[in-house]
């Protein structure tokens, strides 16, 4: 690819999420993933 721009926007923006592992108690958590963005925002709360 010799011009990524060229690319349709859903091909190449992440869908990220989070992920919360507190050391020797076994919890692990992560969040649902925001689809096509760099600006994630997340509204969930966990109980760690």
């Amino acid at each position: 690819i010799s011009d990524p721009s060229s690319l349709p926007v859903s091909f190449w923006l992440p869908d990220p999420f989070a992920k919360v592992v507190v050391d020797g108690s076994g919890q692990c958590h992560s969040t649902d993933t925001v689809k096509s963005t760099l600006d994630p925002k997340w509204n969930q709360h966990y109980d760690l």
